[in-house]
C-alpha cells in the first residue's frame, strides 16, 4: 500500500526521510532559513536520502502572504502531478492552520474556502481514504471556521461555497519552478516546462513584518465573539451521523496483525 502523507514537524520529515513506501509533501514560511524553526530543514533541495530520494517534497516559501491561490498553484502543479504518479492507497493530512487567515504567527491567507478547494482535490485520491489530525494555529477563530471547513469536505464530499479571483505571487511561482527542477529527476511529470501564459499571471507582494509593540497587544484579542457557534457548526453534522448495524456483517477477518499489514503500506503524508 502506498501513502501520501502532509504533515509539519521535523520529527516527522526524519523518520521519513530515508522511506520509498511514503510521499511527503510539507508546504511552510521559510524565508531562506530565517523563518521558525530556522535551518535549513525546509529546503527545497531536501528531497531525501537513499530509497527515500525524490520522497520528500519541500515547498518553501520565500515569504508571508500566501493565500489561496499560491497553495492552489503548488497543488496544480507540484502535489497532485506527484500523487497521480505516486497513486497512493492513503492520504494523511497533519492539518495545521498556522496558515489560516488571522493567524498572528503563520502571516499567511489561506481561507475557509481555500482549504476546503485543497482538501476536496485530495479526496480524488486513494478512493477518499483520507485521514486528518489536527496540528498547529494559533487564531480559534480561524481555526474553527477552517475546520469547519474541511469536515463539510468530509462529509459533502465538496467544496464549501466561495471564490478564488487572486493569482501567486510572483515569488510563488519561482519556487515552484525552483522545486520542479529539483525533483524532475525523480519525478518526470515535473519535468515539463511551465506555460508562460500560466506564470505570467501574478500578484503584487507587499512587504510584512511582526511588530511587538505595546499598542499592538493593548487591545483585546482577535478572537471572534462566534467562534464558539463556528465550533458548534462542526459538531452538529458529525452527531447526527449513524452506523449500519448490518454493516458488522461485512467485516473481513485477516489472520495477519494490523503492524505487518501496515509495513506493506504506501502513505501520502501532506
Amino acid at each position: 500500500m502506498r501513502n501520501l502523507i502532509l504533515g509539519q514537524t521535523k520529527k516527522e520529515r526524519e523518520n521519513l526521510f530515508q522511506g520509498q513506501k511514503i510521499y511527503y509533501n510539507l508546504i511552510r514560511r521559510y524565508e531562506f532559513g530565517g523563518f521558525y524553526p530556522g535551518g535549513d530543514d525546509g529546503s527545497h533541495v531536501m528531497t531525501g536520502e537513499g530509497l527515500g530520494a525524490g520522497y520528500n517534497i519541500n515547498v518553501p516559501w520565500e515569504s508571508g502572504c500566501c493565500g489561496d491561490a499560491d497553495y492552489l498553484a503548488v497543488w496544480e502543479h507540484i502535489l497532485i502531478p506527484v500523487a497521480k504518479s505516486f497513486c497512493p492507497d492513503l492520504v494523511i493530512v497533519s492539518a495545521g492552520f498556522d496558515a489560516a487567515v488571522g493567524d498572528p504567527l503563520g502571516g499567511c491567507r489561506v481561507s475557509p474556502h481555500g482549504y476546503s478547494v485543497m482538501l476536496s482535490k485530495l479526496m480524488e485520491f486513494a478512493g477518499g481514504k483520507i485521514v486528518m489530525a489536527l496540528e498547529g494555529g494559533y487564531n480559534l477563530d480561524s481555526i474553527a471556521k477552517s475546520v469547519q471547513a474541511c469536515i463539510e469536505v468530509l462529509l459533502q464530499q465538496g467544496p464549501i461555497p466561495g471564490s478564488l479571483d487572486a493569482y501567486p505571487f510572483e515569488s510563488t511561482w519561482r519556487v515552484i519552478q525552483n522545486v520542479r527542477e529539483e525533483l524532475s529527476p525523480f519525478w518526470p511529470t515535473l519535468a515539463v516546462k511551465l506555460d508562460k501564459n500560466v506564470t505570467i499571471k501574478r500578484a503584487h507582494q507587499s512587504q510584512t513584518f511582526i511588530s511587538d509593540s505595546e499598542d499592538e497587544h493593548s487591545g483585546p484579542d482577535v478572537v471572534s465573539e462566534d467562534h464558539d457557534k463556528a465550533i458548534e457548526n462542526v459538531l452538529v453534522p458529525l452527531s447526527s451521523l449513524t452506523i449500519n448495524p448490518e454493516a458488522s456483517d461485512q467485516a473481513i477477518t485477516v489472520s495477519s496483525t494490523w503492524r505487518s499489514e501496515l509495513r506493506q503500506t504506501e502513505i501520502w503524508y501532506c
